[in-house]
């Protein structure tokens, strides 16, 4: 900390100080004395008595003062100890949930281990921040019930964490069984050397060094702990039997005073071969966390409604924070089984000051995981970006009919079944292109597109603005990308950090698809416009469909969001700010736009 980098520059200065005045000849004064033998001439000598008792004395003071201030830090330094050691994590509880009361928090847990939720973000008792979010079992390389690793996300300090263990719980007639095994922090690349990172936290699995009475098979419940041997409650397991919120909360008292401050139920993947092989979705998304109470409802049913059309089936948000009208729309879209929110807002740590972008990089890794299994493709992007396919309709037709039988890895073109010099293909990377708001609307746009109906005015980015960069960005620089989950370890931003063995990742050529970024310009101001252009009207391919898709969507969800209603006729459209354009549902003119919901 900085007072204490100050505290010790100036201790270290005043011992400087005294060494000088104990090596260095004390300074004297000349005194003027008389000679009892002289007749009355003075003769000058020179006397540093008393000058030395001043000097011993000021050293002596200096020596107590860092002597007491020593004394003060070595105390500080042992109360912060012991108030540490014997921290309750409740206290913990009771700040992280800032938009929450405890019974709002109890009960999010309960719903979490009832499996009809997903567990909060929930801390690490230790010195330096620590969360954990969701445990995976890990066992896609052996199929033996007594190895593999349970994968715990999480956000811990980039460089020097805190030394973890993994309490490890099965449950037997009510009781709790523990097993405590070193945890290996693996941080996640991507961190931008930032204070605080998103960290794989990896326990081991071995049978054969778990006590003889302990279960044979994998376990039930992970706690994340900073000591070998906490004092781990001995019952109240599995969580899951509790029936009530009531019930739960009682049990959970004991877990909000335990040493950990911790407990996450181990997510298993289905045994079944033919779940492995046939997933419920051909193609699902992941989308970064949902910040700055975003509330732009325009732009999110486009989102959903352009990415249907492309083959996806399934979707999935991070809610940090989001706002009434968009809380709204998302509600109905999760009635209907296409999409599912979890909860992020519990993450105690300063985004873009410490860590990146509201934990992004916890959030990518923690859809990799959480849909292995029950989907063939993930596509990681962003609200404001969209894939086109040049040649195909849809994004699934282009990998089936088209990417599998001619790949691009490493920049290379073959022929081959799906795989090459021995890899598969895990990942597939497409260019980025940036479609620039500030660009004029197209005027060709066909008026059906955007006018104004019995529902409200449509305002669809992807088919307003058509024109783009001419130069687009090579593979892996601000591109997107759809893999395999089951071929991929580590996911980023814009590509893949790593595989399982034997697969890699595949170019796509711009002639097969190519990723349109609707944005303004990255480093403010309107430099960007004087990039060369053209225009790309691939998208307008969707133009019919997508126009009846979003207007269905608001008659549809206008009962339940008022956002969505058409407005009165003396009612005035504004379209000045991006908090009016999330609630905007009047007639608007493209001459009157300077923002749009698409720009981040």
């Amino acid at each position: 900390m900085l007072w204490k980098a100050a505290l010790t520059r100036r201790i270290s200065r005043m011992i400087f100080k005294c060494r000088l005045s104990l090596t260095s000849p004390a300074r004297t004064t000349p005194t003027t004395t008389r000679n009892s033998f002289g007749k009355g001439n003075g003769k000058r000598t020179t006397s540093g008595a008393a000058s030395a008792v001043r000097a011993d004395n000021a050293y002596l003071l200096a020596v107590f003062f860092v002597f007491f201030l020593l004394v003060m830090i070595v105390a500080q330094v042992m109360v912060m100890r012991n108030e540490l050691s014997a921290s309750v994590p409740g206290e913990w509880l009771k700040r992280l949930p800032q938009e929450q009361s405890r019974d709002a928090w109890v009960n999010q847990l309960w719903f979490c281990f009832q499996g009809r939720s997903v567990c909060p973000w929930q801390p690490v008792a230790g010195r330096e921040k620590c969360f954990v979010y969701s445990a995976y079992l890990d066992d896609t390389a052996s199929n033996n019930p007594g190895t593999g690793t349970v994968r715990v996300i999480g956000v811990a300090k980039t460089k020097k964490p805190d030394r973890l263990w993994c309490q490890l719980g099965w449950a037997t007639n009510g009781t709790a069984n523990w097993t405590a095994v070193p945890a290996q922090i693996k941080t996640i690349r991507e961190h931008w050397n930032l204070r605080y990172s998103a960290v794989f936290i990896l326990c081991p699995l071995s049978s054969k060094n778990w006590p003889a009475s302990h279960p044979r098979s994998h376990p039930e419940f992970v706690s994340i702990s900073t000591s070998e041997h906490p004092a781990m409650p001995d019952h109240d397991l599995p969580i899951r039997a509790t029936s009530t919120v009531s019930e739960f909360n009682a049990t959970y008292g004991h877990w909000a005073h335990s040493p950990t401050g911790n407990l996450l139920p181990i997510i298993r993947y289905s045994d079944d071969p033919e779940i492995w092989s046939n997933p419920k979705h051909q193609l699902s998304v992941c989308v970064k966390p949902l910040h700055y109470s975003f509330n732009r409802v325009d732009q999110l049913i486009e989102f959903i409604e352009i990415h249907r059309l492309l083959g996806v089936s399934h979707f999935t948000f991070y809610n940090h924070t989001v706002g009434e009208n968009c809380d709204c729309v998302l509600r109905r879209y999760i009635d209907q089984g296409l999409v599912e929110v979890l909860p992020w807002s519990q993450l105690d740590v300063i985004s873009q000051k410490e860590i990146r972008t509201e934990g992004i990089f916890a959030s990518l890794n923690d859809c990799l995981y959480r849909h292995m299994f029950d989907s063939q493709y993930l596509l990681m992007i962003d609200l404001d970006e969209l894939i086109v396919p040049r040649t195909k309709f849809t994004l699934t037709e282009l990998i089936a009919s088209t990417l599998l039988a001619n790949n691009t890895v490493a920049g290379g073109i073959h022929s081959s079944a799906n795989s090459h010099n021995g890899y598969q293909i895990g990942a597939y990377y497409f260019r980025n292109a940036f479609f620039y708001l500030s660009w004029p609307d197209d005027v060709g746009i066909q008026s059906a597109w955007s006018a104004t109906t019995s529902s409200r005015h449509l305002d669809l980015i992807s088919l307003r603005k058509t024109r783009r960069n001419f130069k687009l960005h090579p593979h892996r620089i601000r591109s997107k990308y759809i893999c395999r989950p089951r071929a991929v370890v580590e996911v980023g931003n814009h590509f893949v950090w790593e595989f399982r063995a034997g697969y890699a990742a595949a170019h796509v050529p711009d002639s097969l698809a190519l990723m349109h970024h609707y944005r303004t310009c990255e480093f403010g101001g309107d430099t960007c416009l004087a990039n060369p252009s053209i225009q790309d009207r691939s998208a307008w391919k969707y133009g019919d469909a997508l126009v009846n898709a979003v207007r269905h969507r608001f008659e549809q969800f206008a009962q339940h969001c008022p956002a969505l209603l058409p407005v009165t006729a003396n009612q005035q459209p504004l379209r000045t700010s991006m908090a009016t354009i999330a609630t905007t549902i009047a007639n608007v003119t493209t001459t009157t736009s300077t923002l749009s919901p698409f720009s981040s």
